[in-house]
């Protein structure tokens, strides 16, 4: 019984031994988890439009309208416009940081990625067009087309805090006014393609 007891108090003595020493009858053991989020790119796009015009009036022109203004039909210079909210409104849009973006103009009447579009006649003028085009520069040399990657305005996202603002620059030909009277007019979608 001697045996027994002297393992007894060996084996109690080692473990206090043991356990005084800081606990090295611990271990730790290691795994890894993930933690992720996907963020996926939206592009937000707003013109603030002032409604479709009527016979005798533009309907409050606003933001990204472009309204030509009134030419007697022998007038033969050619008439800029732009739109409404210049620099400062027209076309507003807003994309995930980073994110590139191209901004596609087609025009209700045709679209030939040369930013070219046709005003129909409303009432006494019905029938008759007037055409222009639009521009993505204010020296009008630079067409802004329908079509992805084809004469389309191309930019990044700079994040949802504040819009960034594109104006549009419209031009009629001196050789379209010599048109029956009344008012003319056309609607031009905007497109973002991300």
């Amino acid at each position: 019984m001697k045996t027994a007891k002297n393992f007894f108090v060996l084996t109690s003595t080692a473990a206090a031994l043991l356990l005084a020493s800081g606990g090295a009858l611990a271990e730790t053991k290691n795994a890894e988890f993930h933690v992720t989020i996907r963020i996926k790119p939206v592009c937000e796009v707003v013109t603030n439009t002032g409604g479709a015009p009527t016979q005798d009036a533009v309907s409050t022109a606003a933001a990204a309208d472009i309204d030509f203004g009134e030419y007697f039909s022998n007038h033969n210079s050619n008439v800029d416009g732009e739109s409404k909210g210049s620099a400062s409104n027209a076309i507003a849009v807003k994309c995930t940081s980073g994110t590139p973006y191209q901004i596609a103009l087609t025009p209700t009447t045709d679209n030939n990625n040369a930013g070219g579009g046709s005003m129909n006649g409303l009432n006494g003028a019905a029938g008759s067009k007037i055409a222009y085009s639009l521009y993505q520069d204010s020296g009008r040399s630079k067409a802004w087309g329908d079509k992805e990657g084809v004469n389309t305005l191309t930019a990044n996202g700079s994040g949802f805090t504040n819009y960034t603002h594109y104006p549009v620059y419209g031009r009629v030909l001196g050789n379209q006014l010599d048109k029956p009277a009344g008012r003319y007019t056309d609607k031009v979608t905007v497109a973002v393609i991300y």
